[in-house]
């Protein structure tokens, strides 16, 4: 038993890395720095710039999200993968897929 975890912690740390190496890089914008400080716009295109600026913001927050869940899921992927072609092979089948 101690074995299959050991096996199966190298696998994971197997996965971890490689996926990595070959996963696109997730990163957000940074934050704006009209959104600093206190007080008001000094006037309404300042306001709007700003607004653009965090709209744009919001966005790559969410891209990023969308890229770190797209990762997840193709890490897990990849485990349920190895540990299915395990298991076949633990029963002795000629052929795993």
């Amino acid at each position: 038993m101690m074995k299959l975890a050991i096996i199966l912690l190298s696998i994971v740390f197997l996965l971890t890395d490689t996926t990595a190496g070959n996963a696109e890089e997730c990163a957000t914008a940074t934050p704006p720095t009209c959104v600093q400080g206190s007080g008001y716009f000094d006037n309404k295109d300042a306001e709007k710039t700003c607004r653009d600026a965090v709209k744009i913001y919001q966005k790559s927050v969410s891209e990023f999200w969308d890229c770190q869940r797209a990762q997840a899921n193709a890490v897990n992927d990849e485990a349920r993968k190895v540990i299915r072609l395990f298991n076949c092979r633990v029963r002795g089948k000629e052929t795993c897929e």
